[in-house]
């Protein structure tokens, strides 16, 4: 089974009108967990959330990633 990803390569920053992301192949799988010692639940707690957006990716109906980003750091 080949094991892909998505890169993101270009954001056109008037509001995210857009993104485009471009499949590559994973050489050597790998599994990283970022929520592990920082979980989204304490975000609220250290951080501004008002300009922040979630993104998520789905095939059908699963959801299979997802990353957030602060829209201040895109202008």
């Amino acid at each position: 089974m080949e094991i892909t990803s998505f890169e993101l390569s270009e954001i056109n920053c008037e509001k995210i009108k857009y993104v485009v992301l471009h499949e590559v192949k994973v050489e050597e799988p790998y599994v990283v967990d970022f929520d592990a010692d920082d979980s989204p639940e304490r975000w609220l707690d250290q951080w501004d959330l008002k300009n922040w957006c979630i993104i998520s990716a789905y095939e059908k109906d699963e959801r299979i990633d997802g990353c957030q980003k602060s829209t201040s750091l895109l202008h």
